[in-house]
């Protein structure tokens, strides 16, 4: 039963990953450094967003 609702729910993702890009923007201000914090960060949206999106499965 819900592997269905799930699809419904995966274009939201889509479009609430589209809202990101501003980080690109930042990428290439920062030095050597701060490379590895982005990657983290971006893995942490990312996880952030999943968690978002199988609330929101949960909900549908």
């Amino acid at each position: 039963m819900p592997s269905p609702p799930l699809k419904k729910v995966e274009p939201n993702l889509r479009k609430s990953v589209a809202k990101i890009p501003p980080l690109k923007k930042v990428e290439p201000k920062t030095k050597h450094k701060n490379k590895i914090n982005i990657k983290n960060t971006k893995q942490k949206t990312k996880i952030h967003l999943f968690q978002r999106w199988k609330t929101k499965a949960l909900l549908v």
